[in-house]
């Protein structure tokens, strides 16, 4: 079984990432700005997130453009 590949777009601070990672997801993170947490070794992608729009089962809106848009 191949494990979820997931993409938490706009996610500086990879919290969601990381607790996806946890449960076996093959998470990582994907903002313009470099990521808060490099010391946790998940994947952060620093680039424009419509980028990266395909090749995930799971992709997700991480807090600060949620804050943004609400």
């Amino acid at each position: 079984m191949t494990a979820m590949k997931a993409i938490v777009w706009c996610e500086k601070s990879q919290i969601v990432a990381r607790a996806l990672c946890e449960v076996g997801v093959d998470a990582r993170s994907c903002d313009i700005l470099p990521c808060e947490h490099p010391e946790w070794g998940i994947p952060h992608i620093q680039d424009n997130a419509l980028n990266h729009l395909t090749g995930y089962n799971l992709a997700m809106l991480g807090n600060d453009l949620i804050e943004l848009c609400g």
